[in-house]
């Protein structure tokens, strides 16, 4: 089974995309900051990693960096709502630094399924 990183501060996006990715067979970790979400995968790596852009602590840049250096395998797909700045076009700064792909916030049950099953085919 393959196992998810989720990290984001929005209680309801992370529980949204828990629900989601649980009920189509993954396994799913998931912690509100960066920092959080690498301690909670210290024995267990992930094969995926899904990570908000702004986040206290730790933001999706910094865990992004992290998690290459700890699994270098590991692809990562970033999402955002664009923060207090409202910036969409972070995410494509994102993406240049190596994410897979981006989500734009609010996104729908399909985009996530999209972008998982993408990043698991390639």
């Amino acid at each position: 089974m393959r196992h998810i990183l989720v990290a984001d501060d929005n209680e309801a996006v992370r529980s949204f995309l828990v629900s989601t990715l649980s009920q189509t067979g993954y396994r799913v970790t998931a912690a509100e900051n960066g920092r959080k979400a690498l301690q909670a995968t210290l024995d267990d790596p992930p094969d995926l990693l899904i990570a908000d852009l702004f986040m206290p602590i730790m933001d999706g840049l910094e865990l992004m960096r992290a998690g290459r250096e700890r699994w270098p395998q590991v692809r990562c797909i970033v999402i955002s709502g664009g923060g207090e700045m409202g910036r969409p076009d972070l995410l494509i700064i994102a993406q240049a630094l190596g994410a897979f792909q981006v989500l734009q916030k609010p996104f729908g049950m399909e985009e996530v399924m999209n972008a998982v099953q993408a990043a698991f085919d390639t």
